[in-house]
């Protein structure tokens, strides 16, 4: 479906044009997350007769010239189990599978050395946690440099968990160059003497 289109369906349903487009931009074009911004900000009414919008595959249906629903009323009824409704055994699963799908990549001069899933790096912060990040941070001293990576992270928080690495990466370069450049001082003081 083109972007026009969900616009148009999404003022159909009585958002204001501008909003509409704009929620489209930060659901990513999903229609369905843009309907859920828009209806949190109180810019798009909730379905008349009660209802709401769930992910998960309701069926959807064309809006009416007069802003008819997204979602077919079968739909709605699916949609208010929505996530308090799912099992502990599918919450478990989803966080196995984001916790292998996404990773902690390390990296040396450019090129990737290794991932680390995060469900690995998890557990190894919860049952050693020292010696995790005595090493974690004997590699910023070193020269490599971690990032996030994977399908369920977010661009913003990639860039600032991005942002924060560099800046500890200079942080380690520099005090590596303050303990070389000691170094350097407290031999050049003992070879005189």
């Amino acid at each position: 479906m083109a972007a026009a289109e969900r616009i148009a369906r999404l003022v159909a349903a009585g958002a204001p044009e501008e909003a509409a487009r704009a929620a489209l931009d930060a659901a990513e074009d999903d229609l369905l997350e843009a309907a859920l911004l828009l209806e949190r900000e109180g810019r798009l009414s909730p379905p008349a007769g009660g209802g709401s919008y769930a992910t998960g595959g309701p069926r959807r249906t064309a809006p009416t010239s007069e802003g008819g629903p997204l979602l077919s009323s079968s739909a709605a009824g699916q949609a208010r189990e929505g996530r308090a409704g799912r099992s502990p055994l599918s919450v478990l699963r989803d966080l196995l599978y984001k916790g292998t799908a996404n990773s902690l990549e390390v990296w040396r001069r450019g090129r990737q050395v290794t991932a680390v899933p995060l469900l690995v790096l998890l557990v190894l912060v919860v049952f050693f946690f020292w010696i995790t990040v005595a090493i974690l941070a004997a590699g910023l001293l070193l020269g490599f440099r971690y990032r996030l990576a994977g399908p369920d992270l977010d661009r913003d928080m990639k860039a600032g968990v991005r942002r924060a690495a560099d800046r500890a990466g200079r942080l380690a370069r520099d005090l590596a160059g303050q303990a070389r450049a000691a170094w350097a001082r407290f031999q050049d003081g003992h070879r005189k003497h």
